[in-house]
């Protein structure tokens, strides 16, 4: 199947909202970009995002939440396999 290129613009905040979560969801853009087009194709009609806009406009604290989990560094995951008695000893050891 031949393919061809289609290029758009989006506000730097946009993309640094999107960037995590596509990283988190093994995506690029251009997958993003990609899936859209074939769901036109598919359905032949244009998704509202107006009412999922007036949501995500709104101030939000978990995405203050996700955007600091993005800002920390990678976890040494020191407790794998820890079992259920050992992260509850861990815990109780932090905040007793």
């Amino acid at each position: 199947m031949a393919s061809c290129v289609i290029s758009g613009r989006v506000d730097e905040s946009v993309r640094d909202k999107v960037s995590p979560i596509l990283k988190r969801a093994g995506m690029s853009a251009g997958d993003l970009v990609k899936s859209l087009w074939e769901h036109v194709a598919l359905t032949r009609e244009i998704p509202s995002f107006e009412a999922e806009k007036a949501v995500c406009d709104a101030h939000s604290p978990y995405d203050d939440f996700i955007s600091y989990c993005d800002t920390l560094p990678p976890s040494d995951a020191w407790f794998n396999g820890m079992d259920r008695e050992g992260m509850r000893d861990v815990l109780a050891g932090e905040h007793a």
